[in-house]
């Protein structure tokens, strides 16, 4: 009976396949409105530009990729948007007040990495609007730094960071009381802090606060004529980048090396030494990032002691004398100690 009729109703002869819901035959425009009608509940963008190969070259202005047009269209047309992502793309300061403007509290995650074209006056639009942010991320991103009044905004604003990362960027003149206010302010919620550097006397205060923080990355240094000041981590201390460091700073690792998970020493200035110290008090290491200046040796200390690595990045140094044969350091050579790495990708040199 329904096949005799089946032909005067469209469900019963499209049904038959899958079709998405897709009702009729003009395929352009009933997709870009479906699609259209399910972006209008999401709750997360993530944009990327530019190649990665074009970072430190002129090339990325003839590239384009400005989110521009795209962030007009997310706020006028994404309700419910709480995360928002750009990698290698050109950021103005009137795209992140129009952001700001647009999400306002609701914006949760907001991450700008490795972008250019905006400064600290579009970061100040964020930080009055967005007071429910939780991760902030503008590592490698080149900003203008035109004041620090964003991250006094920021900090006064604001009481449920999680994570808070500008780690290689210019950022490095502001008040570092506001780092000790979102400290406060955020102490039971901030796990992530990565940033360029910041005064010994400082961090003290600002790791008294922070009791859940499980991720570090920059470097504690001495502001002249100061004297030295012992530094404690905060009890749940699992991974660490350390920026230009001294032997002074070796039992400050020490204190908690053994809950380490990640290790990044890259930027550190250790040399063989260090790395022997400290990697063979490190059973639970997971991830090893580090400079040739490690030596051999190095790699066989980690290969005995780190039972559990599973990925190590050496890269050059760029000093001369450093005999590092990539032939021999192959994940053959590092699997005497650890069985985990068993992919050559997971070794990077």
């Amino acid at each position: 009976m329904v096949g005799q009729y089946k032909t005067c109703f469209v469900s019963a002869s499209i049904d038959q396949s899958l079709n998405f819901g897709n009702h009729t035959s003009n395929r352009v425009e009933s997709q870009h409105a479906k699609l259209k009608k399910y972006l209008e509940s999401a709750q997360s963008v993530k944009l990327k530009g530019y190649p990665k190969a074009l970072m430190f070259t002129f090339e990325l202005f003839k590239w384009g990729g400005y989110v521009t047009p795209w962030v007009k269209e997310i706020v006028e047309n994404l309700k419910c948007l709480q995360c928002v992502k750009f990698k290698r793309m050109i950021v103005h300061d009137s795209d992140l007040e129009v952001l700001a403007e647009g999400c306002g509290e609701k914006l949760k995650v907001l991450k700008i990495e490795a972008c250019s074209g905006f400064s600290t006056d579009g970061l100040l639009h964020i930080g009055r609007k967005c007071s429910g942010l939780r991760t902030l991320c503008l590592q490698t991103s080149f900003i203008d730094p035109n004041g620090a009044e964003w991250l006094h905004e920021l900090a006064l604003r604001n009481k449920c960071i999680e994570s808070l990362n500008f780690y290689l960027t210019p950022l490095v003149n502001f008040d570092y009381e506001d780092l000790v206010l979102i400290a406060k302010n955020c102490s039971e919620s901030l796990v992530s802090l990565k940033l360029r550097g910041c005064p010994r006397k400082y961090f003290v205060e600002i790791f008294r606060y922070v009791v859940n923080l499980e991720d570090f990355g920059g470097g504690a240094f001495i502001d002249e004529g100061e004297e030295y000041i012992d530094l404690k981590f905060p009890p749940k201390m699992r991974r660490v980048m350390w920026n230009h460091g001294t032997t002074l700073d070796i039992p400050i690792i020490r204190r908690f090396e053994h809950q380490l998970t990640k290790l990044d020493l890259i930027r550190s200035g250790f040399g063989g030494n260090e790395h022997i110290v400290l990697i063979h008090k490190c059973p639970n290491l997971e991830e090893l990032y580090t400079k040739d200046t490690i030596g051999d040796f190095g790699i066989q200390v980690a290969s005995h002691f780190c039972k559990k690595l599973r990925r190590i990045k050496i890269e050059s140094s760029g000093q001369e004398g450093l005999d590092m044969d990539p032939a021999r350091m192959s994940p053959f050579y590092i699997m005497i100690g650890s069985t985990k790495i068993v992919n050559p990708t997971e070794f990077v040199i």
